[in-house]
């Protein structure tokens, strides 16, 4: 995959990618119709960084690099949602 999705000769080695065949498994993916090897390219939906990740349209595979993305229980930004802290209760004596 090429470093930050420009054509060049520059090559990043990914030793590791997460697939699925189902583009619906995705929180919030992008695609680019621009081509990288044949390969269309995925993107962060939230902020287009990439590419994370290729598309190969006729198998309808999707490779992620598992390098480029992270996964955790985050709330997505566009909710503004907020963790609240619980305050402590006063006890009485």
């Amino acid at each position: 995959m090429s470093t930050g999705g420009k054509p060049t000769n520059e090559k990043d080695d990914v030793s590791l990618w997460w697939y699925t065949s189902n583009s619906f498994d995705f929180e919030t993916i992008a695609f680019k119709k621009d081509m990288i090897d044949g390969k269309m390219v995925l993107l962060c939906g939230e902020c287009e960084f990439g590419p994370v990740g290729l598309r190969d349209k006729e198998k309808n595979q999707h490779w992620l690099a598992a390098e480029r993305v992270s996964y955790g229980d985050c709330p997505i930004s566009r909710y503004s949602a907020t963790p609240k802290v619980r305050k402590p209760k006063k006890y009485q004596k």
